[in-house]
C-alpha cells in the first residue's frame, strides 16, 4: 500500500464537466482550472479522416472507435460497421448491420461485441463482420463489454452485471443491485483487477466481485444520494473509473471523487465534486 505522502504527490487528473448545483436562492460556481502554457507546442497533422454514418445522433451514446491487430473499428447508431486501416484510413470492410447500436465496440482477438437497444449481446467476427451469436440480456447496454480472458463480462442499465463465456456467450454468473428510477444516461464499463471485477451503478455504488462467482467481495457508497426530489437524489457513476496499482480513482454525479484501496475499500481521500464523464490519472 503506499503512503499518505506518495498519494499527494499522486497527480490526478479529472476530465470533467463541472456542475453548477442549485442552492436556495443562488448558484455555486466550479471555475475551471488556467490552462498551462507550453514552452514548446507539439504541431499536429491531420494524416486522414473519414465520416462514419450519424454517428450518435442524438442518443447520447458513447461510440469510441476500438483498435486491435492493426486495425481501427468503428460504428454508428445505425449499425454502420466499418474496419480501416490505421496508418492510412483506407476501408478494409464494411457492414450494415440490420439494427441500432447502443454501446461502444470491444474487440479482441477475431471477435467484435456490441450491445443493441433490445438488451441483445452480439458478437462478430473481426475478419469481416458476420455475425456470430448474440445473447439477449435483461436490458441496455449502453458501455462497452470487458474481455478478461475467455470470459466477457457485460453490464446492462438495470444494475445486472453478467459473465459470459467469450466463445459462445454461454452464462457464468450474474449480479444484480438495485437502481433509482431516474438516472442519467450512461453506463461505468466494468474493469478487471486482482481477480476481481470491478463495477459502479447509478445509486452511486462500488462494487467488487468474485471473478468466478460473482460474489461481492466488498461494496462502498461512493456518493449518499441527498435532497427531495428524484432529480436532486441522483449520484450516477457513468465516467470510466481508473484502477493503478491498489488505488481505484472515482467520481459521481452530485457526489465526490474520490480515491479508494482496491481490496478493502478503505477511502484514502475524498472530495465533494461533481462529474459523469471519465477520470484520468497521471
Amino acid at each position: 500500500m503506499k503512503g499518505m505522502e506518495a498519494l499527494r504527490r499522486r497527480f490526478v487528473m479529472l476530465a470533467a464537466a463541472f456542475v453548477m448545483v442549485g442552492c436556495s436562492s443562488s448558484d455555486v460556481k466550479v471555475e475551471p482550472a488556467p490552462l498551462p502554457v507550453l514552452d514548446q507546442p507539439i504541431k499536429l497533422q491531420l494524416a486522414w479522416k473519414k465520416d462514419l454514418g450519424k454517428g450518435v445522433g442524438d442518443k447520447y451514446l458513447m461510440l469510441k472507435p476500438a483498435f486491435s491487430e492493426g486495425t481501427v473499428y468503428m460504428i454508428d447508431f445505425r449499425g454502420l460497421l466499418i474496419a480501416v486501416d490505421p496508418e492510412t484510413g483506407k476501408k478494409r470492410w464494411k457492414r450494415k448491420l440490420n439494427e441500432h447500436v447502443s454501446s461502444g465496440l470491444t474487440v479482441a482477438g477475431e471477435r467484435i461485441w456490441y450491445g443493441a437497444p433490445n438488451g441483445d449481446l452480439v458478437c462478430l467476427s473481426a475478419e469481416d463482420g458476420k455475425e456470430l451469436w448474440r445473447k439477449p440480456l435483461s436490458s441496455e447496454l449502453l458501455a462497452p463489454v470487458l474481455i478478461d480472458g475467455s470470459m466477457l463480462v457485460a453490464q446492462t442499465s438495470d444494475g445486472r452485471v453478467y459473465a459470459l463465456s467469450d466463445s459462445d456467450g454461454h452464462q457464468k454468473w450474474v449480479y444484480e443491485t438495485a437502481v433509482p428510477f431516474v438516472s442519467l444516461r450512461g453506463t461505468a464499463r466494468p474493469q478487471a483487477a486482482a481477480g476481481a471485477i470491478v463495477a459502479a451503478f447509478a445509486n452511486g455504488k462500488l462494487v467488487v466481485l468474485n471473478r468466478e462467482t460473482g460474489l461481492p467481495i466488498w461494496d462502498k457508497q461512493v456518493a449518499v444520494p441527498k435532497g427531495r426530489s428524484e432529480l436532486e437524489k441522483m449520484v450516477d457513476i457513468d465516467g470510466a473509473f481508473v484502477i493503478d496499482d491498489d488505488t481505484i480513482y472515482i467520481a459521481s454525479f452530485q457526489g465526490r471523487i474520490a480515491a479508494m484501496a482496491l481490496y478493502t475499500g478503505r477511502v484514502i481521500w475524498q472530495s465533494e465534486m461533481s462529474s459523469y464523464v471519465d477520470i484520468g490519472v497521471g
